[in-house]
């Protein structure tokens, strides 16, 4: 579909951390789980260059230290996302690499079940193409990133996970919607700061009407706020670390 005018308003939700865990020990053995393997094409035009770092003290464990979105929105509707992803390992989760659980169906407010295309483009750890594989989860696919028969370093890495994904825009009388859940809502760890970058297919300004959330799924905390915005562009970044469930009970 071609986008017949800008898109007039932008609901963000949300920033989520949820549980269970998102890192592996070895290769998945079940023969009724299809799973895809394919090497990395070319590392994606991206950095970790203009994403926060988590301003909010020493990384102490295992931990997400920054997770930075950029969001393309393409003029057909297409969204072409790169995730920056800056851990802490410690060789307790993070072992082989960490896993990246996208949903593909789900329930859209007041509105039936959608269902929504992903197709991983490329993978990166250190600026360097990293394996990975993709497996059907319920309700999703899940990004195997890493090799089972390769230990990560301990210390810092930053992964790096480009991807499309189709049918994330809703079209209403008067407006058009992204309604987008940037981090996803099962990792194990903290995130200490993220951030997430809009950007339109024209440089037109964002309506008045947006919302983003923080917290697990179905929370609606405000440990966020727009940091920038400009026509066509707006940037978004959690003022708090986000716990996982396992931390916050």
């Amino acid at each position: 579909m071609t986008l017949t005018r800008p898109l007039l308003a932008l609901l963000l939700a949300a920033l989520a951390l949820f549980a269970p865990a998102s890192s592996w020990a070895e290769k998945p053995v079940a023969d009724d789980v299809p799973i895809t393997e394919a090497e990395p094409p070319p590392p994606p035009p991206s950095s970790t260059d203009g994403f926060g770092d988590g301003d909010f003290g020493p990384a102490v464990g295992e931990r997400i230290i920054s997770y930075g979105s950029d969001v393309r929105v393409g003029a057909d509707g297409v969204l072409t996302v790169t995730e920056t992803i800056r851990v802490n390992a410690e060789g307790d989760d993070i072992r082989h690499g960490i896993f990246r659980d996208f949903p593909t169906r789900y329930q859209r407010p007041g509105q039936r079940t959608v269902r929504v295309g992903f197709d991983v483009q490329s993978v990166q750890r250190d600026g360097q193409p990293e394996h990975y594989t993709t497996e059907r989860i319920s309700g999703g696919v899940r990004v195997k990133i890493g090799d089972a028969d390769t230990n990560v370093e301990r210390g810092q890495h930053t992964y790096v996970l480009r991807y499309t994904t189709t049918r994330q825009l809703g079209f209403f009388d008067g407006y058009d919607e992204l309604y987008w859940n940037v981090t996803g809502n099962f990792w194990a760890f903290p995130i200490d700061s993220a951030e997430v970058r809009i950007h339109l297919p024209q440089a037109v300004p964002f309506g008045a009407e947006r919302s983003f959330y923080t917290g697990g799924q179905g929370a609606t905390g405000h440990d966020a706020e727009v940091v920038s915005e400009q026509p066509g562009e707006i940037v978004i970044r959690t003022t708090a670390r986000l716990k996982s469930v396992a931390n916050s009970l």
